[in-house]
């Protein structure tokens, strides 16, 4: 079945034949950041849920993620990307919040940055 929050309205490849496409694959010693676009207001119940599902496929394989995102700011019901009532990764929301789009990217970014120094 499909995923929670993927491919809703998409066509073509599906995120689930990529998750899938990553069976076998070691990713020990290897760093992923996520992020995920979504519409807080028209999906409120599933906003960015899919990067749970991507989170949870690279973490499985070993892989260390960075970047997980505070969930203040957003106006959203539930998300299944949410740890410690943070986001797996950056949460983007261009149809209600386009405005904050390029100082939460600067601020992800530099946190990025911070996380592979250390």
């Amino acid at each position: 079945g499909q995923l929670p929050g993927m491919d809703a309205g998409c066509e073509g490849e599906s995120w689930q034949e990529f998750i899938d496409g990553l069976s076998g694959m070691e990713l020990t010693d290897k760093t992923v950041a996520l992020f995920g676009l979504g519409d807080q207001v028209g999906y409120p119940d599933n906003f960015v849920s899919g990067m749970k599902a991507l989170y949870d496929a690279v973490t499985d394989r070993g892989a260390r993620v960075v970047g997980a995102w505070p969930s203040a700011g957003y106006d959203f019901n539930t998300s299944a990307a949410l740890i410690d009532d943070k986001f797996v990764g950056l949460a983007l929301d261009q149809d209600n919040q386009y405005d904050l789009t390029e100082e939460r990217l600067d601020n992800w970014l530099e946190q990025i940055k911070n996380a592979l120094a250390a």
